[in-house]
């Protein structure tokens, strides 16, 4: 490795240049890579989405759940299928196939839409596309990954009906966002108007012998009023609807109801493409809603209510500042062990040399910036300078004994060059078994450790080549030899004679410590990913199965009633019931319905999360 010094002092001026040339390359890719949360991961699940309007339960699980069904199991059984689950509710069948970890899931993909493009559907399913041309496609095969998440979260609101909102959307911004480039996807949740709600009891019906065509065949005229539809006759003798039925007014069947801040809106949910970078993405489409804004008209609120950018910018910016804390702590240190200017300055651009490199490697290998790559990156930084130290020391010890400057750095290197190689691939090699763990925790921990592969990597080149070329203009070659021991020194070698002295006692006192780390362990506590700086609460309600969508919003309308005056809450929105778009859709596949119910709650950053949580708990068992 001492070779590679040597190659660099023969010219250091066109080192310096490729020094140049890289650091400009590198600070490029910095600036094009992709933020975001976490890592891409590739999941093995993939989902059929299929809308059946004005279908029952049974009907979409006879006519679409189960073909769908037969197609998967024929063409991927025994070949990396897991597990098949299924969904089939009112108007919508969801299908999830999950696949060992590995499986191509293009081909699966691609395989499961041959299938299912040879299935007879009703023409209900079939014609839906042109009836609701934002659909797309029905069915609709989804590959389950991380970009499924809103990126955004717009809200619509106003004084005007809900419909009349739903056509503002549709024609003045859904356009406009899904314009964006990077958008795959804009959807809207709610917007439907209230109607009156008919349902008819069963065993009612058949003690009247009233049967569901004559309640039909009555209900064809017009009425003034929902209480003249409740006495409209059926037929038999003074029986009337509301004898046999339940007549409300409220939201009908299989929509769903959405509400910010407790005031009826609209949710716009716009999605990512999975290439595209979050953050860009999600400013572009906030920029587009505030030039928006002003030509919706003074009674119009539009804003947004949920912006995955947020989260992503402030987690990697606290990362940012923990590491370039922790770069600068270790410059003082150095300059504290050396005493010297110069030598600091030359170890100091190791490292943000080192971590430019290590950005062009992730460049080039589809690595991007998240939370789990920029933690190796802060963790890294303390080690990055380890072997840039060590030169500059060697090569300013030798110039203090009267040695010049090439021989200095090149019997430096040769000194040290095997030790510092040896010492970093010692480092890289604790890393590299993460590349072999399995599963979700190994799609996660690769780039993790990649990261820091790719950052020592770089360090040793610097350390090799570029230090021992700098070291001509930043340490002086008119230092005078050095007398007497560093301050280090004076408090080292008396405590390494004592250790020396009481071997027995030291390795005792180590195997104390050691033994007492252990013992802290379970304190520490564990976890599979970091607690993110947004503050979020969720409140999750489900009413027993045929809960109607009404009554369902009645309870959610009484737990935000406890939100509505809490000072440490910044916003929240409500999603009642369960829509055919794709969202609605894998809300579907978690068992979601008419009666379920989601409050989304965003705090304030100085609220406390557990308190706030803690009480809205205790609020909601006083409902159940």
């Amino acid at each position: 490795m001492w070779r590679l010094s040597q190659l660099a002092l023969r010219s250091r001026v066109i080192t310096l240049v490729l020094v140049a040339l890289v650091l400009g390359a590198s600070i490029w890719a910095l600036l094009g890579m992709k933020m975001e949360m976490i890592p891409d991961i590739e999941l093995p699940y993939i989902t059929v989405i299929t809308a059946y309007p004005q279908a029952l339960p049974e009907n979409v699980a006879d006519e679409v759940t189960v073909p769908i069904e037969e197609v998967i199991w024929e063409r991927w059984e025994g070949k990396g299928l897991k597990h098949l689950y299924s969904t089939s509710a009112e108007n919508i069948s969801a299908v999830l196939a999950e696949y060992e970890f590995g499986t191509d899931m293009e081909a699966v993909t691609t395989s499961i839409k041959e299938g299912i493009d040879g299935l007879s559907f009703p023409e209900e399913v079939v014609n839906l596309p042109q009836m609701n041309p934002e659909i797309g496609e029905n069915p609709r095969i989804v590959p389950i990954n991380m970009s499924m998440m809103p990126l955004v979260v717009l809200s619509l609101g106003g004084d005007i009906e809900p419909n009349q909102l739903k056509e503002l959307a549709n024609t003045q911004i859904v356009p406009l966002l899904a314009s964006i480039d990077g958008v795959l996807s804009v959807e809207i949740e709610g917007g439907e108007n209230d109607e009156v709600v008919i349902a008819p009891n069963p065993q009612k019906m058949s003690d009247y012998g009233i049967s569901m065509s004559q309640i039909v065949g009555y209900l064809a005229s017009q009425y003034p009023s929902i209480d003249a539809i409740k006495s409209a006759p059926v037929g038999v003798d003074s029986v009337v609807l509301q004898d046999i039925a339940d007549v409300e007014k409220g939201p009908p069947p299989s929509s769903v109801v959405y509400r910010t801040n407790g005031k009826p809106s609209l949710g716009i949910l716009v999605m990512k493409e999975d290439d595209a970078n979050a953050v860009d993405v999600a400013n572009a489409v906030v920029a587009k809603a505030e030039e928006l804004k002003p030509g919706l008209g003074s009674s119009i609120e539009f804003f947004p209510v949920f912006d995955q950018s947020d989260f992503i910018e402030s987690s990697i910016n606290d990362l940012w500042e923990k590491a370039i804390v922790g770069g600068a702590l270790a410059i003082v240190i150095v300059f504290l062990f050396l005493m010297t200017i110069r030598a600091s300055v030359v170890t100091a651009i190791s490292i943000p040399l080192s971590i430019l490199v290590g950005f062009l490697v992730m460049r080039a290998f589809g690595i991007t910036i998240n939370l789990l790559t920029l933690s190796a990156m802060s963790i890294a930084v303390g080690r990055l300078i380890d072997d840039s130290i060590v030169m500059v020391e060697v090569i300013y010890r030798r110039l203090q004994r009267g040695e010049n400057f090439r021989d200095a750095a090149v019997n430096g290197s040769k000194e040290i060059a095997m030790p510092i190689t040896s010492a970093t691939l010692a480092t890289v090699a604790i890393f590299i078994p993460l590349i072999f763990v399995g599963g979700i925790v190994g799609e996660l921990f690769i780039p993790f450790a990649l990261t820091i592969t790719f950052a020592m990597l770089a360090s040793l080149l610097v350390a090799i080549m570029v230090v021992p070329a700098l070291s001509n203009f930043l340490v002086s070659g008119k230092a005078k030899v050095k007398v007497g021991d560093s301050w280090y020194q004076k408090l080292y070698t008396p405590t390494l004679k004592w250790a020396l002295s009481h071997r027995a006692l030291t390795l005792i006192i180590a195997a104390v410590l050691f033994f007492g780390s252990l013992a802290l362990l379970p304190l520490i506590g564990t976890s599979f990913m970091p607690s993110m700086t947004e503050k979020m609460v969720m409140v999750d309600i489900s009413m027993p199965p045929g809960t109607n969508i009404g009554a369902t919003n009645e309870i959610a309308a009484k737990v935000e009633e406890f939100l509505k005056d809490n000072d440490a809450i910044k916003s929240y929105d409500t999603t009642v019931g369960v829509s055919s778009s794709l969202y609605g859709a894998m809300s579907a596949v978690s068992g979601g319905g008419d009666n379920t119910a989601t409050i989304t709650i965003y705090l304030k950053p100085d609220a406390d999360m557990d308190k706030e949580a803690e009480a809205l708990s205790i609020a909601c068992e006083g409902l159940a």
